[in-house]
């Protein structure tokens, strides 16, 4: 369940994405999928810990303390730049650097 949650969750987010139009919500909607993905990251890594290894999928995918390493390093880097992406392209903006049809207003 975890290990598929991991993978739904930026699956769906960026289908919910794809029809919007406006910038601040698709800046919280993606910040919130971050967030929820570094949550299970976390969780994931817990796991490992707790267990060993965590299967899905009859084996198909696995997951050792390797493997939950790079994916919370993924998960809160992602969630870093995703902050950061914000201001910084605001601030693009009001520069006139990065003009309106480019943000998809």
């Amino acid at each position: 369940m975890l290990l598929t949650l991991l993978v739904l969750v930026p699956l769906l987010t960026g289908l919910a994405c794809w029809p919007l139009r406006k910038r601040a919500v698709l800046e919280r909607l993606n910040l919130l999928a971050f967030a929820i993905v570094a949550v299970l990251a976390a969780w994931l890594g817990a796991e490992v810990l707790a267990r060993g290894t965590v299967e899905a999928f009859g084996g198909f995918l696995r997951v050792d303390a390797l493997s939950a390493l790079v994916v919370c390093l993924t998960a809160f880097v992602a969630l870093g730049c995703g902050v950061y992406a914000i201001g910084y392209l605001r601030e693009e903006e009001r520069a006139g650097k990065v003009n309106a049809r480019l943000l998809h207003r």
